[in-house]
């Protein structure tokens, strides 16, 4: 069958590029946007990939990545991840963890979706993890396309969040947790988008989408 799309990245292969490949003869392409060669044998992304809602998202969301500031590296194996967190408050102060891992740096507590797990609970359980609290979510705050997430392109939902039980005790992988000033955050970010979405707050502006 022709193969419209690669199966590492999900970019459109041309059609000087797109060839008939079946999965008997096992033949290669070079996919113009990875570069990765292997054998293509499906006509379109898998559903559920997140392959092709990525192109939406990146291209919609406020102008996508390049206009909000964030760095956009080159595409890797073609796995998206869904990553989930929350911005809980006290007050004018947010809860930031800074982990024992690369990226170092703060960051927003959370974590990535388990298979199986709604989005919401990968959320909670992400911020007990790193934290020690127990948070019940109130509401969404911004969805974001991840690039800089050393384990490859992400897909960020982040909700807001509010203290129902805990103790504040970084959890195993975690340095450091801590309530920060939203007027006064730390510089080392580990993440673009957690700058994004904490400036955002800081400022006051409304989200746009």
């Amino acid at each position: 069958m022709r193969a419209r799309f690669c199966s590492a990245c999900g970019g459109a292969l041309p059609a000087d590029v797109s060839g008939e490949v079946t999965a008997a003869d096992g033949a290669e392409t070079c996919c113009p946007t990875c570069g990765a060669r292997e054998a293509v044998s499906r006509a379109d992304p898998e559903p559920g990939s997140g392959l092709t809602s990525q192109a939406g998202l990146a291209g919609e969301v406020e102008g996508g990545p390049e206009a909000r500031g964030m760095r956009l590296d080159p595409p890797g194996s073609g796995q998206v991840i869904a990553r989930a967190g929350a911005v809980v408050r006290r007050a004018e102060h947010v809860l930031l963890c800074r982990s024992r891992r690369a990226p170092l740096g703060w960051r927003l507590p959370g974590g990535p979706q388990r298979p199986g797990e709604a989005i919401e609970n990968a959320a909670v359980r992400g911020v007990r993890e790193a934290s020690g609290l127990v948070v019940r979510l109130t509401g969404l705050l911004d969805v974001l396309d991840v690039r800089d997430d050393p384990v490859g392109q992400a897909v960020l939902v982040v909700y807001t969040g509010e203290e129902l039980d805990g103790e504040l005790l970084p959890g195993d992988g975690w340095a450091e947790i801590a309530f920060h000033e939203l007027g006064s955050l730390p510089r080392d970010l580990a993440f673009d988008s957690d700058r994004i979405i904490l400036q955002r707050l800081n400022s006051g502006k409304e989200r746009t989408w």
